[in-house]
């Protein structure tokens, strides 16, 4: 497959450096877009079934060796940007330079608008689509650049710690970086054309476990002869998302009655407590004597830089700002994308009330205009009291320092007790509602045995936060979450991480690579001990896999409805149903509407966008108008005098070389199975006696003809699809006399409903090609398409089959052209 080289606007402001590494800085980026082995047909059929628009990967080139091509999917096709590895640079062709591919993307996806087409239409780097990484060994971190692999091993590890990461100066190699001698070794790893791993020399394997186990047995010396020992791997905790399942069966494993010492769950959180003692942040306004009192448990205290300090107070009262809460968001270094602010929702972990904080926490919700509230402990466990009641009994108001609180509404489910409250603040006519969600099933010891409840729970929380960003007035969004347990870190953390995580999928997909322990180490950053137990460490990856598990079995529950020709209403969901996945197999595909007869659009219809690289497989008008159209030949019709004429000129056109779909317009063969099934679907319940199935068979060259198969005798739907995958196999197209078709001259084009005329024959290049020429018509909706071609864009000729006369005339009484 060729790709051409890709005319980009826009320059690298001057003096502005080099993206840095992203695995500090914002995760979502950090995804193993590089596809090794990968091809351009299957990088369009990955694209198109497990990416929605601005999802890409990169690959290496299939014309030029050395070189990369970039594939993204764009407006529902895939578009391929060749970039040029010169050797000293990577670049495409005539854009910025750059050291690595990887901060070739990393550039274009921080800098949106910056990569754009020759004619100016921006191509975004949004959705970075994730290959498969070759093991799933804990010690392989995947897209880590060698100064962060240093600082990780340095950090965190001791002499004899190893990875192993993706090489970014050789994409498709690797490299092995070991800690010796309080210093950091880095030895590339080569993938060998037939698949095999070294070290550039010596032994080759099959995989990269085998070789890693061979060198902790038999160790590596380097040049100098220092002896490179591979003692203990250090581990990843960046994953996947789609391979969470995975990961939490190792984990499980490793923490499991036949295991060797304490690894997995227990490993992961012992590193993150340790992480706490590296980063003390103060904690002074918590332990001043006039504060002390308003903290239920004396060392649990908020961060001086995230803490929630009271305003409108008596700044002649000592304390009067404090109350134990902070700020929680999701932080970023990425200053060029957000500034360093924070992304995402916003929320405020606190404690559960002490009586004499009451008044305090209503000036806080009031203040910071917090609408939901969640309670994630009960009033009392134990005997102990957790938290004080804050609220008064249903139908009754009750007054809280300045701020007056009426609870209108209780309802409660099995799991949780939703009030509604009514708040309004002395001196003040404003009345706000705010909703409390108090969850109940939290176990007075350990955690949810079902992370499914916790789940629903927060589904319902994110929903209200969503109506309410909806239905409040002059567009004045709702204030942060407030979530609270007993002493503010524990449920609480746990909840929110968790929360984090899902929006986090919602925002990227189930592509993306998402990182529980940094989640946490970046939560505890603004409010110490959040996540409290090994417990809550391990509760989050489980709701995490239960979310993903139940979107991904959604997802199969779909495509299988499709396959067997049924839709079902209660599986078909929208991204934003069920956490805005990056495949949503729906989000492909058109439905055909009901109508045979065409809508003729007037020619000054918006124009068509052109792709960016052009040649075979690229820029096609087939994936442009994917569920729309396809070329084939002549639909039949119910007479056979019109299936004899159409028949006739098929074989007529198949005897001479002009019947050739051209590669630069059209691409038959990666038509999915799907789309067949769409058309199968739409149109075989009502007239399924007319069904053909055609398929396109590849010859030599880039020559692809049409062949026409009709059931020997009635069948079922099922009966047919299954009949024409088993004879042609993928590239099962299906024709439908439902589809109105134009045979022009010798080339052919099945219009549906709906579809810009003016966009499709510009794009094909044949509106100035028509003149002149004579077009075939079978019935009512080809007529209709081809007077209108006659009318508005060429003069053609225009001639019926005899079968089709009646409805034609039928056609023209009803638009008025012919008199009764």
């Amino acid at each position: 497959m060729e790709q051409k080289p890709l005319g980009i606007q826009g320059r690298r402001p001057e003096g502005l450096p080099a993206p840095a590494a992203c695995y500090f800085s914002n995760l979502s980026i950090c995804n193993r877009w590089f596809w090794p082995t990968i091809s351009g047909i299957d990088a369009e059929r990955v694209l198109m079934e497990r990416g929605v628009d601005c999802s890409f990967l990169a690959r290496p080139s299939s014309s030029v060796p050395g070189d990369f091509t970039l594939s993204v999917r764009r407006n529902g096709e895939v578009t391929h940007i060749k970039i040029q590895n010169s050797g000293d640079f990577y670049d495409l062709y005539g854009g910025e330079k750059f050291a690595t591919l990887s901060e070739l993307v990393q550039y274009y996806m921080e800098k949106q608008g910056q990569l754009k087409e020759k004619h100016g239409d921006v191509i975004e780097l949004k959705y970075p689509l994730n290959c498969d990484g070759p093991t799933t060994e804990r010690w392989f971190h995947g897209h880590l650049s060698g100064r962060d692999a240093e600082k990780l091993i340095l950090d965190r590890g001791k002499n004899g710690s190893f990875l192993v990461r993706e090489s970014q100066s050789k994409p498709g190699d690797f490299v092995l970086s070991v800690r010796t001698d309080d210093k950091v070794t880095h030895v590339m790893i080569r993938c060998t054309p037939d698949n095999k791993y070294d070290v550039g020399g010596g032994e080759k394997f099959n995989t990269l476990a085998e070789l890693i186990e061979h060198y902790k047995k038999n160790p590596m010396v380097e040049t100098s002869g220092t002896v490179v020992h591979l003692k203990q791997p250090f581990n990843a905790t960046r994953i996947n998302a789609s391979g969470i399942h995975s990961r939490v069966k190792q984990l499980q494993s490793e923490n499991g009655p036949n295991s060797f010492g304490k690894a997995g769950f227990w490993e992961e959180f012992e590193s993150l407590q340790q992480q706490e003692f590296k980063h003390l942040y103060s904690r002074n306004e918590g332990s001043k004597p006039e504060n002390r009192n308003k903290n239920r448990y004396k060392n649990i205290l908020p961060f001086d830089d995230t803490r929630v300090k009271l305003k409108n107070v008596d700044a002649s009262v000592a304390g009067a700002d404090y109350i134990n809460a902070n700020y929680i968001s999701w932080k970023t270094d990425d200053a060029s994308e957000t500034g360093g602010e924070s992304v995402g929702k916003v929320y405020i972990a606190t404690q559960g009330c002490l009586p004499s904080t009451v008044p305090d926490f209503w000036q806080m919700v009031w203040q910071e205009n917090c609408r939901v509230i969640v309670m994630t402990t009960k009033e009392t466990e134990r005997l102990k009291n957790k938290c004080a009641r804050y609220w008064p009994d249903p139908g009754e108001s009750k007054e809280y320092g300045q701020v007056v609180v009426r609870n209108l509404v209780e309802s409660s489910t099995p799991h949780y007790t939703l009030r509604e409250f009514l708040v309004t603040m002395e001196g003040s006519d404003e009345e706000r509602k705010a909703f409390h969600y108090h969850f109940t099933a939290w176990p007075d010891h350990g955690v949810p045995s079902d992370p499914g409840c916790v789940l629903n729970f927060l589904h319902e929380v994110n929903k209200r936060q969503d109506e309410l960003q909806r239905e409040l007035p002059n567009n004045q969004p709702p204030g942060a979450i407030l979530v609270h347990c007993s002493a503010g870190i524990g449920r609480t953390g746990t909840f929110i991480v968790i929360d984090m995580i899902l929006d986090q999928l919602k925002r990227y997909g189930l592509d993306c690579e998402i990182d529980i322990q940094r989640t946490i180490q970046m939560v505890r950053s603004q409010r110490s001990g959040m996540v409290q137990t090994e417990a809550q460490y391990k509760f989050v990856y489980l709701a995490v896999q239960h979310h993903i598990e139940t979107i991904t079995e959604r997802i199969k529950a779909e495509q299988k409805s499709l396959q067997s020709g049924r839709e079902y209403t209660n599986i078909r969901y929208s991204g934003s149903d069920i956490g805005n996945l990056g495949t949503t197999l729906s989000s492909t595909m058109t439905f055909f509407p009901q109508s045979p007869t065409p809508v003729v659009l007037r020619p000054d219809a918006k124009k068509p966008q052109r792709a960016a690289a052009g040649g075979f497989g690229q820029t096609d008008s087939l994936r442009k108008h994917s569920g729309q159209f396809w070329p084939g030949a002549p639909a039949t019709a119910a007479a056979s005098k019109n299936m004899t004429a159409e028949f006739l000129l098929v074989r007529q056109a198949q005897t001479g070389p002009s019947y050739i779909f051209h590669a630069k317009t059209m691409n038959i063969p990666r038509l999915l199975l799907h789309s067949a099934q769409l058309v199968h679907r739409a149109y075989a319940p009502w007239r399924s006696s007319q069904l053909v199935f055609g398929a396109v068979q590849r010859s030599s060259g880039q020559k692809h003809y049409l062949s026409m198969k009709q059931p020997e005798a009635p069948l079922t739907n099922s009966q047919k699809l299954k009949r024409a995958v088993k004879d042609y196999g993928s590239t099962v197209i299906v024709f439908h006399v439902g589809i109105s078709l134009l045979s022009l001259g010798t080339s052919y084009l099945a219009v549906s409903s709906g579809l810009d005329l003016e966009q499709l024959l510009q794009h094909l290049g044949l509106d100035n090609w028509m003149h002149g020429k004579t077009v075939l018509v079978s019935n009512a909706g080809t007529f209709a398409v081809a007077y209108a071609i006659h009318k508005m864009f060429a003069p053609v000729r225009i001639a019926i089959t005899l079968g089709s006369v009646p409805l034609i005339v039928r056609y023209l009484r009803l638009k008025g052209v012919l008199k009764k």
